[in-house]
């Protein structure tokens, strides 16, 4: 799919109706899925991921993803050299432990809120 660096000259929330907003860059106009409409602002430039489609002669512009600014000059992540990829059991045995836990938690939750509390006493049988 094609990727563009492009400025929007307008950023249209979608219709009444409609599901999503839309876009114009020079004569273009992409639609935009709302998640991805937030991402956009008159004039600021965005690197988006495209992709077009052509019905009865008019072709339709549609915004894929937006790519990450990639600034050439940042300094590489570092990663420690120190991690291993293997468990040596100590964390997967912590994890086991917390999912019993919960696992008893929503237990007794059930029970507490499933079942029917007892019916209080008739007010007769209260001794004031």
């Amino acid at each position: 799919m094609p990727r563009e660096t492009i400025t929007p000259q307008y950023v249209n929330q979608p219709r009444p109706g409609k599901t999503n907003g839309s876009i114009k860059v020079g004569d273009r106009y992409y639609s935009v899925k709302p998640d991805l409409l937030q991402h956009f602002a008159k004039g600021v430039p965005i690197t988006i991921e495209w992709y077009c489609n052509d019905f009865q002669g008019t072709t339709y512009y549609h915004v894929k993803d937006i790519i990450p600014d990639q600034d050439p000059n940042a300094a590489p992540v570092p990663t420690p050299s120190n991690v291993t990829t293997e468990d040596s059991g100590g964390i997967a045995a912590a994890i086991r432990e917390q999912t019993e836990v919960l696992r008893g938690i929503g237990t007794l939750l059930k029970r507490k809120y499933a079942e029917p509390e007892a019916p209080l006493p008739p007010s007769d049988n209260v001794p004031f």
